[in-house]
């Protein structure tokens, strides 16, 4: 006897199966598709875009660059006020590189030797792989002199870190380029024949950033003698996109000579509360008469600035009172 009923029913439950089968691929299908658009944008999104952070490190400066799987600082804050063992490096810099997952530094770049610019790094060079520190070229004479090092313990700090952490410890003078995948860091300052200063701000190195045709600038501490070298020197024939303001606004720089020839698009100042009268309200008025508008840490927290081949962006993560 053949049971016609019994085929029909294993033929229609063997088709529902298929079915669903073909609906599970299809999902998985659509799901692969997604995820593929979404990686696509993602990374449209993220790849080839520089992006600065002037973190919030109080009345110093700290800086990280990225750019790809490129990273870079250029100085790294500190507080003389707080612990010498658990100080800006460890409170806001390493954990903001723990946010973005970045463990390994290419270039660490130091402007001068005070506190609140060396400090950070000194301490990142204990947890995370800095492969080159780069310093001013003044500083080889006193490195060379046991006596004079002795006398200077941030730098003697230093070059114990790098020889711990296998960093390889660059000079730079002006003229030297870093070139990375898009993007580059030439020093402008302090020349081939800068001699050390006793004026520890004018042995600031001044730094140009150049990604996506954007300049950007990093000054340090330099003070109005160091703008005229650099004024009478020069400093190529096009305006700045972005100034990192020297010395925090102080009045000790940011002349109108040094306006007039940078240019700037817009300003950045990293300060925190301070006893120096930083930022100075005659400099704040300079900018606002040269129409420049300027971020100030201390009123806006980190400044992001995101820049592609389209434009410059700048984002900020509190809103000024």
């Amino acid at each position: 006897m053949i049971n016609v009923g019994y085929r029909k029913q294993k033929k229609v439950a063997k088709e529902k199966i298929q079915a669903y089968c073909y609906g599970v691929w299809k999902l998985i299908g659509i799901i692969v598709i997604v995820l593929t658009l979404f990686n696509v944008v993602f990374s449209i999104y993220w790849k080839d875009k520089t992006r600065l952070y002037y973190l919030d490190v109080g009345q110093g400066d700290a800086c990280v660059i990225t750019h790809n799987q490129q990273t870079f600082l250029v100085d790294g804050g500190g507080n003389r006020y707080m612990d010498d063992a658990n100080n800006i490096g460890r409170r806001v810099v390493y954990p903001f590189l723990l946010d973005k997952k970045i463990d390994n530094i290419d270039v660490a770049f130091i402007s001068h030797m005070h506190y609140d610019h060396v400090k950070g790094i000194l301490e990142l060079l204990e947890y995370v792989n800095i492969e080159k520190v780069a310093i001013s070229h003044v500083y080889k004479t006193i490195i060379e002199d046991q006596d004079r090092l002795q006398e200077s313990p941030l730098i003697e700090e230093l070059i114990n870190g790098c020889y711990e952490n296998g960093s390889e410890l660059l000079f730079l003078e002006a003229g030297d380029i870093i070139v990375g995948e898009n993007i580059r860091v030439e020093c402008h300052y302090p020349y081939a024949k800068t001699p050390y200063q006793e004026n520890e701000n004018n042995n600031s190195m001044i730094l140009e950033l150049v990604t996506h045709q954007r300049r950007i600038l990093f000054t340090g501490d330099i003070e109005e003698d160091v703008e005229r070298l650099i004024v009478n020197e020069g400093l190529n024939n096009t305006s700045i996109d972005l100034l990192k303001v020297a010395h925090h606004g102080s009045k000790t720089s940011s002349s109108r000579m040094f306006l007039e020839m940078l240019k700037p698009s817009v300003g950045i100042i990293s300060v925190g509360k301070n006893n120096h009268g930083h930022p100075s309200q005659e400099v704040l008025k300079r900018y606002e008469e040269f129409k420049i508008p300027v971020y100030l840490t201390k009123d806006y927290g980190m400044i992001e600035v995101i820049i592609d081949k389209k434009e410059l962006k700048i984002k900020t993560y509190l809103i000024k009172d």
